[in-house]
């Protein structure tokens, strides 16, 4: 056969077969850039309905009979042949005879992809470049088509995906992320499904090395997540997340792994939560939210109870892990709730509620892993007993381990139903660690704060049980889902081991608590104090019959165990159906919104100093008084104080009032007014997590009561900090100190001093509650030693100090930093080790507190304020109130004098929250707002920057990089006309806000300037333009002259370089260059990866300068210490030119010659450098035209 030779493939004819397969090609942005052609858009082409087409590109008369056509290429060769055409440029006689030999040997679309070799076994016939080109762009052609019941397939490196658009990727989970992408409708099939419609989007799985993970076990765990996903999918539950297949790419190490599933349009359930608008409770959440709780039951139920030999679980329930798919039709329902991520399940061949092997699994997430998995139970004979010598060898996980998980999750979905997310956000903070926890070692109890809550959410009325759906679920999770206790239901656990049945509904002890009928009599809750903490008691010796005991008697008394079990998934689903099918009336579902939780940490507790509330305005008692329901909703038209128009939204100075019922209503329902609440309070979070042994159990609530004293024999508590199960974290504490004063009494006594506790007879005192300052009042190097020996009276404090003392008691917390006292001051201290790490100081507070009344450190805070002239009225709709507004947060807080100090904007901007006394009220302020002790509720776009408890996430969410950049110079400016005491501490003050603006870039910088310039090949860079703009400061216009600050050599910050304006004391302000329209030009800056560290140089390209013939208005050169107008009389001299404006834009002069050039104004120093060479310094900024500046250039670097 005589070789084939290439020839044109159609020019230019759109209706040429080459042409109509490049219309048809889609870009896979899977992996490197590459195109495809979809299956149903080249079954289309390549068809009957072409075939004149066809014809003509093998050089045949149309209605030609060829059979070659017919029976070979429409039938088994529509890729082969559509690769030759598009891939090889055959076309005509050449390709006709190509499909020939294609038919000859056998080859099919089957046969792809050919492998190299098996061409060049046919060199006479087929030319290097023919056979590279084949072998390329064949894999454009056999993109894979994934299909729903095949099992996984193996895909090589060169395979081309068909996925079209990626989209996000959400948080990682069990050994890899996810990631949205876009399918190719016609690349994902269900041939067994005519119903079966492929998804616009899917989620991809990819599975990665982390730690230690090996190769194989990464394929293990491929195998193990996609067989485990399969068999769920096979369950066909709506309520499991499916899988569409699972694939791998590549060979050995280099191998990757995926799996393709269902796309979770909204996220999970944590994302539901936090996203989702509850702005009220309806009977139609309350459904929806039922309505997925039993869809979640059923799933479980149906992986635990499958049928067959097989069963599952799930093994890592969390928020995380329960995905949802958003409805997308306008309603109340939130869409649909799926468990995924099955990457820990566990698949086990018997039933077996409690298996009697240690598990291989892996654990779950310890904050919903159920108690048995920190503690075990041991074999015991043929029941199952208590044995402590083998807990940690027989830790036991069941499928009663994920029946725990729904209990903590139903829960925090009960609390975020009925109080929203910031309530749960609160609980969720208020412990650590599972829902349990295990005491002296032995015995796992539900952990007191978790059992609190549900008391007190148990006489709210709207969880009512019997009456409320909402109190039915709080009883299921109370006493079915959140119980220690494990099921003993059947008279010998060999019988539980051989079942292969789901527990039977004739069992009486599986019978429904909750009663089927219609209608049934309403059943009042336990009183809160009957209700039992369920335990599991581990030591032999401390078995009892307890209720709520999981110790695991003998088959005798199996049945007489007294107190509730946890229940199994079948009876999970059996309970969620009785509240999902219930038919009683619309009140079932909604009777009320659930009350606030009274006096709990979530609210606030009521602040008293001295019986003296912090809420004393006459407006706010008049809004707690009786006569205005906590209902009753009050109007009031929105009005704003002085506006400051910055030309940009965001930037502009406004204040928006409103009133803040939900504030009021927690405020007089935490009785913080005068008249009392009806209200009981529970205070779930109060218990103390230390071990106490039975005598520092009597001392503890002595101890806060003055006097006290209390005798210890040493030897006594020499043995408890090594007692592991009985050991006492206050003895240990007292141990510590014996040991620090050395006393060598057989007995030790400590009595209370007023805010001392010391050791009777020793002068070093044990215990001391330092808080003090003032204009003198300070830790000096001096008396330094004697504040720690002796501590500091309450009564030596300052007003201001003493009454923040009392705010932080009342606040509730143990400590209060005064940084004059927690720093020492004054020569020999601490002061520039420890003003560098201010800013984590202002971060890490809990509260920041912030006298704004009278100045001076012995004015106080707390003293009496003008009382608020107010007048209760009653209107047809209910009772109001009216009263002078004082709400003024911008005059009161911003433009007080506390403010006009440069630390205390970088407190208020990094501080969480801050709590405000002004002479006339209160304010509160958090990333949501200004709360006014008046109970209005403030808000300002511009003062939100300093306002975000996570500076600055909320600049970093615009999306306009130019309004990030004018916020940040707006900072700097005000930062800059400040007040210090002491000008060297310009650098320091805003230290900790700098760190936080570079984090939040992810930039480099220091000294005021910001830097994210990456560099590239070839010279070039990006990111230039925020270095340029931080560099173009200038003296700003309300200032005559900048003044040089003297850095001395043993300063922390003594090396500021002359162009960062931290060198110098004086406002600044910032030339604006047009966003976008500047060219800016290299500058070596110090962060520069090839810079030695430690540089503070700027290495640039200078030239001369001149201001002859400039026209007016047209240069402008602001000189940092010179002419006040600096614009006018430009000396000539040296500058560097950072930008040069584009051509065509507006700053151009009219005759378009050139644009402003952007330039820092030089000035050579008298010494030189360690090299000898010349010193540079930056005297101003300014812009010039291109004709004022010189066309010789010298290398220089700016100090």
């Amino acid at each position: 056969m005589t070789s084939i030779s290439s020839q044109p493939d159609g020019g230019d004819d759109p209706e040429s077969l080459a042409n109509k397969i490049e219309g048809i090609m889609v870009n896979s942005v899977f992996g490197r850039p590459e195109t495809f052609a979809p299956q149903d858009a080249l079954t289309e082409i390549i068809s009957p309905t072409n075939q004149a087409l066809i014809l003509r590109a093998l050089g045949l008369p149309a209605g030609a009979n060829n059979a070659i056509v017919d029976d070979y290429i429409l039938k088994r060769a529509q890729k082969l042949f559509a690769i030759s055409i598009y891939g090889c440029d055959f076309e005509g006689t050449d390709l006709l005879t190509l499909m020939n030999w294609f038919e000859k040997h056998d080859f099919s679309d089957q046969s792809l992809p050919i492998l190299k070799s098996t061409f060049e076994n046919h060199k006479e016939f087929w030319k290097p470049n023919k056979i590279r080109n084949f072998c390329t762009y064949q894999h454009e052609f056999i993109a894979p088509i994934f299909s729903v019941d095949e099992d996984a397939c193996d895909l090589t490196e060169e395979s081309i995906l068909p996925f079209t658009k990626k989209f996000e990727e959400s948080e990682s989970g069990s050994f890899g992320c996810v990631s949205k992408w876009a399918i190719h409708r016609s690349h994902l099939v269900h041939p067994r499904d005519d119903n079966f419609r492929c998804p616009e989007v899917v989620a991809i799985k990819r599975l990665l090395y982390q730690g230690k993970i090996t190769h194989d076990k990464l394929d293990a765990a491929w195998r193990k997540e996609a067989t485990m996903l399969q068999r769920m999918s096979e369950l066909k539950e709506a309520h499991i997340v499916q899988l569409y297949t699972a694939f791998r790419r590549g060979t050995g190490i280099s191998r990757e792994y995926f799996l393709l599933l269902e796309w979770a349009s909204g996220g999970n359930l944590r994302t539901l939560w936090e996203k989702l608008p509850r702005t009220e409770l309806t009977s139609i959440l309350v459904k929806s939210t039922v309505k997925q709780l039993q869809g979640l039951a059923d799933a479980l139920s149906k992986a635990h109870y499958p049928g067959g030999k097989l069963n599952y679980r799930h093994g890592d329930l969390k928020p995380e892990n329960i995905l949802w798919f958003k409805n997308d039709e306008p309603s109340f329902s939130f869409g649909t709730l799926k468990i995924g991520d099955w990457g820990l399940a566990k698949e086990q061949e018997h039933v077996t509620e409690l298996r009697s092997k240690s598990t291989i699994s892996p654990p779950g997430t310890r904050r919903y892993e159920s108690p048995e998995e920190s503690i075990g139970l041991g074999d015991h004979g043929s029941s199952l007993s208590p044995r402590a010598d083998t807990v940690q060898q027989r830790k036991r996980r069941s499928r009663l381990y994920d029946t725990w998980a729904m209990g903590c999750i139903s829960l925090e979905f009960l609390i975020w139903l009925a109080y929203g997310q910031d309530e749960l956000q609160r609980f969720n903070q208020s412990f650590k660690g599972p829902y349990y926890e295990v005491q002296n070692g032995v015995t796992a109890v539900v952990k007191d704060k978790v059992t609190r809550y549900i008391q007190r959410m148990e006489i709210d009325p709207a969880f009512k049980v019997g009456e409320t759906a909402l109190g039915d679920l709080l009883e299921l999770v109370r006493d079915n889902l959140l119980v220690v206790k494990l099921p003993q239901r059947f008279a010998t656990w060999a019988s539980i081991i051989e079942s292969n049945v789901p527990p039977s509904e004739t069992d009486p002890l599986m019978r429904p608590v909750l009663p089927t009928t219609s209608v049934r009599p309403p059943r009042a809750a336990l009183p809160s104090h009957t209700l039992p903490a369920p335990i599991i008691v581990l030591d032999p010796s401390a078995v009892v019959q307890h209720e709520g005991t999981a110790t695991l008697p003998s088959d005798r008394q199996m049945l007489k165990a007294p107190g509730p079990e946890r229940a199994h998934a079948k009876r999970f689903q059996d309970l969620m159906t009785i509240i999902s099918t219930n038919d009683d009336p619309e009140s079932y579902w909604y009777q009320s919104q659930p009350e606030p939780l009274g006096n709990s940490i979530a609210n606030g507790v009521n602040p008293v100093l001295g019986g003296e509330s912090f809420a004393t305005s006459r407006a706010s008692r008049i809004v707690g008084n009786r006569l205005l329901s906590p209902d009753q909703h009050v109007s009031l038209s929105h009005f704003r104080t002085e506006v400051r128009d910055y030309g940009q939204t965001e930037l502009d100075n406004y204040w928006n009032v409103c009133i803040d019922l939900e504030i009021a209503k927690k405020v007089q329902l935490a009785g913080g007014l005068d008249h009392p609440s009806p209200v009981t309070h529970i205070h779930p979070y109060e218990t103390t997590t230390s071990k106490l042994c039975i005598e520092c159990h009597k001392a503890q609530s002595d101890l806060c009561v003055k006097p006290f004293s209390v005798s210890y024999k040493w030897k006594y508590l020499e043995g408890k900090p090594s007692d592991k199960h009985n050991g006492c974290d206050l003895c240990a504490f007292f141990w510590q100190f014996r040991n620090q004063v050395q006393s060598t009494a057989v007995h030790v006594t400590f009595q209370r001093d007023e805010s001392l506790l010391r050791i009777v007879d020793c002068p070093t005192p044990l215990m001391s509650f330092h808080v003090k300052t003032g204009p003198k009042f300070c830790t000096t190097i001096e008396n330094k030693r004697d504040f720690i020996d002796n501590g500091i009276r309450l009564d030596d404090l300052p007003a201001t100090f003493k009454d923040a003392v009392k705010a932080t008691r009342a606040i509730g917390h143990p400590y209060l930093w005064i940084d004059s006292i927690c720093i020492v001051q004054g020569e020999g201290g601490d002061f520039e080790e420890q003003s560098t790490r201010m800013g984590h100081v202002y971060s890490g507070a809990y509260c920041v507190l912030a006298a704004c009344r009278s100045p001076g450190h012995y004015a106080g805070f707390l003293a009496p304020r003008p009382e608020l002239a107010s007048i209760a009225l009653r209107g047809e709709s209910g009772p109001y109130y009216i009263s002078r507004t004082v709400d003024d947060f911008e005059g009161h807080v911003l433009q007080g004098s506390l403010n006009k100090r440069a630390w205390v904007l970088q407190e208020h901007a990094l501080a969480r929250r801050t709590l405000y006394f002004t002479d006339h009220q209160a304010y509160f302020e958090c990333g949501d707002g200004v709360r006014c002790e008046s109970l209005m509720k403030m808000t300002n776009p511009s003062a939100s920057l300093l306002g975000d408890s996570n500076f600055p996430k909320s600049i970093m969410n615009s999306v306009d990089r130019a309004e990030k950049i004018l916020h940040f110079q707006k900072l700097y400016q005000d930062y800059s006309r400040l007040g210090l005491s002491n000008p060297t501490d310009r650098p320091l003050a805003i230290g900790g806000l700098q760190e936080r603006i570079l984090n939040a870039l992810n930039a480099r910088g220091g000294f005021g300037v910001l830097d994210e310039e990456t560099p590239e090949r070839g010279g070039h860079s990006s990111g230039r333009g925020l270095l340029r703009r931080s560099l173009l400061w200038c003296r700003g216009t309300d200032e005559a002259a900048l003044r040089a600050i003297n850095f001395l050599s043993d300063h922390a910050l003594h090396k500021v370089p002359s162009w960062s304006w931290m060198a110098y004391e004086g406002g600044i302000d910032y030339l604006s260059p047009e966003f976008g329209q500047v060219d800016w030009t290299r500058v070596v800056s110090p962060w520069f990866p090839e810079v030695k560290a430690g540089s503070t140089t700027l290495s640039m390209e200078a030239q001369d300068y001149h201001s002859n013939g400039c026209p007016k208005g047209q240069c402008r050169v602001v000189l940092d210490v010179g002419d006040p107008d600096g614009n006018s009389q430009i000396a000539p001299g040296m500058c560097v030119i950072l930008g040069i404006d584009k051509p065509g834009v507006e700053s151009m002069l009219s005759s378009g010659t050139s644009g402003k050039h952007y330039v820092l104004a030089l000035r050579q120093k008298v010494e030189q450098d360690s090299s000898g060479g010349p010193v540079y310094q930056r005297v101003g900024a300014g812009y010039l035209l291109e004709e004022c500046v010189g066309t010789n250039t010298v290398s220089v670097e700016i100090h």
